[in-house]
């Protein structure tokens, strides 16, 4: 995956991420975030930058990072032996563990899901303003 290094683009014009977010109209937060890798650098966004900073070649900015693996954030699960299921032998405390488990896996999960669908809707009406 490729990723604007906004970061060391900025230091080399040895501009400060607000003044930055000031001459390019975005939210220094929204810029805080591409810094730290939380979210990708929008086309739009690099365009501006490029024109304002006068980047001659934005591919030196550009990097190489490993795509996240998103099982490092998850819980061990205990296995279950499918074969034990089968024959009506299961450890039923085992079981109850592992679902309670993927349970709230799955209610964190949603609730990832619903903030990143409320910070994107704020991003886009912002956008939409510029």
């Amino acid at each position: 995956m490729e990723r604007l290094d906004l970061k060391r683009l900025r230091k080399d014009a040895e501009i400060t991420q607000s003044e930055l977010a000031n001459r390019i109209g975005y939210p220094q937060a929204f810029l805080s975030q591409i810094e730290h890798g939380k979210r990708p650098a929008p086309d739009k966004l690099i365009k501006i930058v490029v024109k304002e900073l006068g980047i001659s070649n934005i591919n030196d900015y550009i990097e190489t990072v490993p795509d996240p693996v998103p099982s490092q954030d998850l819980p061990k699960l205990e296995p279950l032996s499918f074969d034990n299921i089968i024959k009506g032998e299961p450890n039923v405390e085992s079981l109850q563990n592992t679902i309670s488990q993927l349970v709230d896996l799955l209610v964190k999960s949603q609730q990832r899901i619903d903030n990143l669908e409320k910070e994107n809707k704020k991003l886009l009406e912002l956008i939409g303003k510029i």
